[in-house]
């Protein structure tokens, strides 16, 4: 899906569906049939994996977004846990709301 830099605001980034990701958002792994999805050291395909998240994860999203491989990625932190840490590719992520 092609993205566009919304306007006066840094770091978020649109999709086609109209879905918004940026610093502060969190974000669930979804849609990998229960697999997971790995997150690496650096943006990219061939960068060393760090760990692998599990299915409906959360995440808070630190940085990003980074193209790279045909894929956008974005810099993730367990809330939870900061040592699980690292890039991820955004066709994994959906955006949710955490309740207070």
């Amino acid at each position: 899906m092609p993205l566009r830099k919304v306007l006066g605001l840094r770091d978020l980034v649109f999709y086609g569906l109209g879905v918004i990701f940026g610093a502060g958002i969190y974000v669930q792994i979804s849609g990998t049939g229960g697999d997971g999805l790995r997150l690496r050291q650096q943006p990219g395909t061939g960068s060393e994996v760090m760990f692998m998240g599990y299915e409906a994860e959360v995440f808070k999203v630190m940085d990003g977004p980074k193209e790279q491989d045909g894929y956008i990625w974005w810099y993730l932190t367990a809330p939870y846990d900061e040592s699980r840490s690292g890039w991820a590719a955004s066709n994994f992520l959906t955006v949710i709301e955490l309740s207070p």
